[in-house]
């Protein structure tokens, strides 16, 4: 193993790779734990790319409703 200055070369690396896995499990949580539809009055989803970059030109809207009874759910003391 390369070390510099006592650390680990390859540790910047990992933290990369336990980062983006967090994301996606994050992500994924986020999408498994609602039902998700389309806004009041919305036929279909537009996907249309801007011209000039890669930004969508209309946002993406979807409403969330959480999937399990609220009973279900954690109660948070503010």
């Amino acid at each position: 193993m390369v070390r510099l200055f006592g650390y680990s070369l390859l540790e910047p690396l990992a933290r990369t790779k336990i980062g983006a896995s967090m994301t996606i499990m994050l992500l994924a949580r986020l999408l498994q734990g609602f039902e998700w539809a389309l806004p009041i009055g919305e036929s279909k989803v537009k996907l249309v790319a801007a011209e000039s970059n890669l930004v969508m030109a209309k946002p993406l809207l979807a409403s969330a409703k959480p999937r399990l009874a609220p009973g279900l759910y954690p109660k948070i003391q503010i």
